[in-house]
């Protein structure tokens, strides 16, 4: 009866045959789903609102909220998927109002 087992392989150094081209640089716009939402913490502070994942801030429990202060004065208060998004090097895209209308994440354009 015949051995089962392993096959033999040779060493054929495949990695030297083997190019590794960078990706292209990869970007992704997130729309601000809540741009027209503000909320009033409980110092009665009035705060914008950001999220990329849900519509409205009670899609999200209540500790799952981060309070950001922003250039423009208006804290902002950002739920913590969104942030993790944020966390990787993202501008903010801002109308005339000073809204977060979303964030870019990508190569530095100049």
């Amino acid at each position: 009866m015949a051995e089962l087992g392993r096959p033999e392989t040779k060493n054929t150094n495949l990695e030297k045959d083997i190019k590794i081209e960078p990706e292209p640089a990869q970007e992704y716009y997130f729309r601000n789903l809540c741009a027209q939402t503000r909320i009033k913490t409980n110092d009665g502070v009035i705060c914008r609102v950001f999220s990329a994942f849900c519509k409205h801030p009670r899609d999200v429990p209540a500790d799952d909220w981060r309070q950001m202060d922003m250039e423009q004065g208006t804290p902002l208060m950002i739920d913590v998927r969104s942030y993790e998004e944020v966390a990787k090097g993202a501008s903010w895209i801002f109308d005339d109002d000073a809204t977060v209308l979303g964030i870019y994440i990508g190569p530095r354009k100049e």
